[in-house]
């Protein structure tokens, strides 16, 4: 089952909660959708928004998978990314935490307040760092 070999992967257990955007992910890697961002919403749970450069690097995103999250709760980050040296989480435009390289996924817990987070990388140029994903915290 591809689905169960997607999860093994990514060492993710399958809840009501993720269960969507695991799907969306799925349906990405099977080429079923162009981008995360055309998966449609269900429930209340929706897939951060993706930037060009979330394709271009090759990203492969384990959690968080939703893209809707709750201000005040730890949040586990855990992507990886073709060629990123570093790896943050921004909010109102600064960093509120970077990501270590663990096992060759930049991972990190955040607490989130109300607004938008984004996951930057950079790709070795310097002080520069590309847009990845967007997060809404609520």
């Amino acid at each position: 089952d591809p689905l169960n070999s997607l999860k093994r992967h990514l060492g993710l257990k399958v809840t009501a909660e993720n269960f969507s955007c695991l799907f969306c992910h799925y349906l990405l890697l099977l080429g079923q959708v162009n981008n995360l961002n055309h998966c449609l919403k269900t429930g209340v749970h929706y897939i951060p928004f993706a930037f060009t450069d979330y394709y271009a690097h090759h990203v492969v995103l384990a959690e968080p998978l939703s893209g809707v999250m709750t201000a005040g709760k730890v949040v586990r980050f855990r992507l990886k990314s073709d060629g990123a040296q570093k790896m943050m989480i921004t909010q109102h435009s600064k960093p509120v935490a970077h990501l270590l390289l663990q096992s060759g996924y930049f991972t990190g817990d955040v607490t989130l307040v109300p607004g938008e987070a984004g996951v930057f990388a950079n790709y070795g140029t310097g002080n520069s760092y590309a847009g990845l994903l967007n997060y809404q915290v609520e």
